[in-house]
């Protein structure tokens, strides 16, 4: 798990810490303040398969191009290399964009101080394999089907599912994708004489399913969810937060998740309450008068301050 985070010239950060980290990390600030950007900064970090440009901005983007580097750098300053820096009890973790050569192409070099392993990467090469992202994006209802055939390809997957979702609709028996019209949609049995599509759930149980999916099917160890609460009616974020909670005490799993909401904020106190200290931190991004951007994590005593005085978040 990451305990920390540090980024140079990326972005609209010249330079950032955050610490500490915790099992659930929810950045807020107003719009502007880089909380997109610190998810795909975390994006960047060293994984298994190599490197991968950010994808949160253009979902149809394959994370393989570089006509849009540039606009990595701070203020366009190309001339100093980007520096990201994810430290863990066993050492940093730490990617560095270096600046681009008259006819070279630009070179990221990533370093893992566990592993004692450093990798050059030149475009095209290299994929994500452990952090995986959920965007903005709601996800058609046949889509999902298509994906939970990939991710419940290992026969135990499916069960891992339904003992999730049952945190959240405890009358769940099973999941199972079915065609009817023409239309491949997931149907869930909840006890009822026929299977109920999945739409019917509601907004949060199927946003669940989303998440769920790359926890388990894609194997994540980091989720990063841009927007958490997009698309959803305020009354189907505690639904999601009480899903989340039980991703993170099932699995060995380290969510970044940003809002621009404050049901959001107060729905993930409210389950968080009576759990670990270190298993929700909200991080709220300021910038100063001279453009910089810092960051505060706040104890339970000033986020209770900010939802009483319905601090601004958007």
């Amino acid at each position: 798990m990451l305990t920390s985070l540090e980024i140079e010239n990326f972005k609209c950060f010249r330079q950032l810490k955050i610490n500490p980290l915790a099992k659930v990390n929810l950045f807020v600030g107003t719009s502007n303040s880089g909380k997109t950007a610190v998810i795909e900064a975390v994006s960047m970090l060293p994984q298994s398969e190599g490197f991968k440009l950010p994808t949160f901005r253009d979902s149809q983007s394959s994370g393989s191009g570089l006509e849009n580097i540039r606009w990595l750098f701070h203020d366009l300053r190309d001339e100093t290399p980007i520096l990201i820096s994810g430290y863990r009890q066993d050492g940093p973790q730490i990617v560095q964009i270096a600046p681009p050569k008259v006819g070279q192409p630009i070179a990221t070099r990533m370093t893992s101080l566990a592993g004692r392993k450093e990798v050059r990467w030149h475009p095209p090469q290299g994929w994500m394999k452990r952090i995986r992202s959920v965007n903005t994006d709601k996800r058609p209802a046949t889509d999902l089907a298509k994906d939970f055939d990939a991710w419940t390809r290992r026969t135990e997957n499916e069960d891992r599912f339904v003992e999730f979702l049952k945190g959240v609709e405890p009358r769940l028996k099973r999941l199972r994708p079915f065609e009817i019209d023409g239309r491949r949609v997931l149907y869930a049995d909840i006890g009822l004489p026929e299977r109920i599509p999945l739409p019917f759930l509601g907004e949060g149980f199927n946003r669940l399913v989303q998440i769920y999916g790359e926890i388990i099917g894609e194997e994540a160890d980091v989720l990063l969810i841009d927007e958490i609460e997009n698309g959803l009616h305020w009354s189907a974020l505690p639904q999601i937060w009480k899903g989340i909670r039980e991703a993170v005490n099932k699995e060995e799993l380290q969510i970044f998740a940003t809002t621009h909401s404050l049901e959001s904020i107060a729905a993930a106190v409210e389950v968080f309450k009576g759990e670990p200290k270190n298993d929700l931190a909200v991080h709220r991004l300021e910038r100063m008068e001279n453009g910089d951007i810092h960051c505060v994590t706040m104890n339970e005593d000033e986020l209770e301050r900010m939802l009483e005085r319905d601090w601004e978040v958007r």
